[in-house]
C-alpha cells in the first residue's frame, strides 16, 4: 500500500513541479513582452485555468506525503515525507500570500488607463514564481529520497 502511495505522491509532486516549470519557462517569457491590454487578458485566462489545477495538485501531493509520513516504518523516510509536505505547504503559502494578490491587482487594471507602475508586477511575480519552483523541486526530491529510504 505504501509503495503505491509513494509512487502516486511522487507523480503528483512531479506534476506540481511540471506546472510550475511551465509557468517559468513558457508562460512568463510570453507575458513579459506583452502590452498591458494583452497582458491583462492573457494573465486572466491563464490564471483561471492554473488557479483551478495547481491548488488541487498541491493539496493532493501534500496529503499523500503526510499520509506517508505517518504510515511508513522507517523514521528517516517519515521525516523526509514530512519535510516534502512542508515544502508543498510553502508553495501554497507563497501563492496565497504573495502571488494571488498580484493576480488580483492585474485583474483590476484598466487597460485603457494603466497605472504607471503596472510593469513592476512582472519582475515581482517572476521572483515569487522562482521561489515556488525551488520549493517544488525540493519537495519532489525529498519525496523521491523518502521513497528510496523506505524500501
Amino acid at each position: 500500500m505504501t509503495e503505491a502511495l509513494s509512487v502516486l505522491s511522487i507523480v503528483v509532486s512531479g506534476a506540481v513541479l511540471g506546472g510550475l516549470l511551465i509557468g517559468l519557462l513558457v508562460i512568463e517569457p510570453v507575458l513579459r513582452g506583452l502590452k498591458v491590454d494583452h497582458y491583462r487578458l492573457m494573465n486572466t485566462l491563464l490564471a483561471y485555468r492554473m488557479d483551478k489545477l495547481m491548488p488541487a495538485l498541491v493539496v493532493l501531493a501534500t496529503l499523500g506525503d503526510v499520509a506517508l509520513a505517518v504510515t511508513v516504518d522507517r523514521r528517516a523516510a517519515a521525516v523526509l515525507y514530512g519535510l516534502a509536505a512542508a515544502f508543498l505547504c510553502a508553495i501554497a503559502i507563497v501563492s496565497r500570500l504573495t502571488a494571488r494578490p498580484l493576480y488580483e491587482w492585474v485583474e483590476r487594471i484598466d487597460p485603457t488607463d494603466p497605472p504607471p507602475d503596472w510593469e513592476d508586477v512582472r519582475p515581482r511575480w517572476r521572483t515569487l514564481h522562482r521561489v515556488r519552483v525551488g520549493l517544488g523541486a525540493v519537495a519532489v526530491s525529498l519525496g523521491a529520497v523518502a521513497a528510496a529510504v523506505s524500501l
